[in-house]
C-alpha cells in the first residue's frame, strides 16, 4: 500500500464481504496512512448488511449501498459538481451534524446484461493464474496448471431462507446465457482458463437453463487454448 504515496488519488475505492472485515480495515488505514488526501468509498455486502455500524467502525469518506455500477458514478459527478448528496440513492455519508446519513435504496439493475464484464487486467488476473499451483485449492488439484475464472451469471435470489443475507437487494435477476458464453469465450481466449468459478447467490433455480448453460459450455472446447 506504500505505493499510493507516490501517486496523486483523489478517491480510492474497495469493500468486500464480511469475512473480508480485516482485510478492509487494513487498507482503510493504510490509505489514511500513504494516501491522506485521497477520500474512501467503501462497498459490498459487508457494507450494504449494516452500514451505521460499519461506517462507524471503518470510517470512510463515503458508503455505496447495493449494486454499485450506477450509483459509484452518480456519486463521484456529485462530489466533483459539488452538489447535494441527499439527491444520490443508495449511498451513506457523515452528515453535518455528524451523524451517518443513509439515502434512499437505488432501484437494482434490471438488464444485467448491460453492464460491462470486469476489468480482470486491470487487477492483474494474468499474473496471478502463472502463480497458482494444483495445491492452492483442493478442486485445482484435476489440472497441473490451474487457470480459474470467476463468473457471475445472475444477481441476488428470489427466495427469503431466514438464514441468508442478500447483499444486493432481493430482486432476482439473470444474465442472458448469450451474453455469459461471449464472456466465457474471452476469457477462454485472453487468459486460457480451465476451470469456472460460478459465484451466483443461485445458480440452478432454473433448469432448462441450467440446461441451456451445460449445453453451450460445449462450444468452449473449440476455442484456442494456446
Amino acid at each position: 500500500m506504500e505505493s499510493v504515496s507516490r501517486e496523486e488519488y483523489g478517491f480510492i475505492l474497495t469493500g468486500g464481504l464480511s469475512t473480508h472485515y480485516a482485510a478492509v480495515r487494513s487498507c482503510v488505514e493504510s490509505v489514511r496512512k500513504h494516501a491522506p488526501s485521497a477520500r474512501i468509498v467503501l462497498g459490498g455486502g459487508l457494507i450494504s448488511s449494516q452500514p451505521e455500524i460499519m461506517f462507524n467502525a471503518l470510517r470512510p469518506d463515503y458508503v455505496v449501498l447495493g449494486e454499485g455500477e450506477s450509483t459509484i458514478l452518480e456519486l463521484l459527478r456529485c462530489l466533483e459538481e459539488n452538489r447535494d448528496l441527499s439527491a444520490v440513492d443508495g449511498i451513506g455519508y457523515r452528515g453535518s451534524q455528524g451523524k451517518v446519513v443513509l439515502t434512499k435504496p437505488r432501484k437494482p439493475i434490471m438488464d444485467i446484461d448491460s453492464l460491462p464484464w470486469p476489468d480482470y487486467d486491470g487487477v492483474g488476473l494474468e499474473a496471478l493464474l502463472e502463480q497458482l499451483l494444483p495445491s492452492t485449492l483442493y478442486y485445482y488439484d484435476l489440472l497441473d496448471s490451474p487457470r480459474p475464472y470467476p463468473l457471475i451469471t445472475s444477481r441476488s435470489c428470489p427466495y427469503s431462507c431466514t438464514f441468508c443475507f442478500h447483499p444486493i437487494g432481493k430482486k432476482y435477476r439473470q444474465r442472458s446465457i448469450c451474453n455469459i458464453m461471449d464472456e466465457l469465450a474471452f476469457a477462454v481466449t485472453r487468459y486460457r482458463v480451465n476451470i469456472i468459478d460460478i459465484y451466483d447467490e443461485l445458480f440452478s433455480v432454473d433448469r432448462e437453463r441450467v440446461h441451456d448453460f451445460c449445453q453451450q459450455m460445449k462450444r468452449l472446447s473449440s476455442l484456442d487454448y494456446s
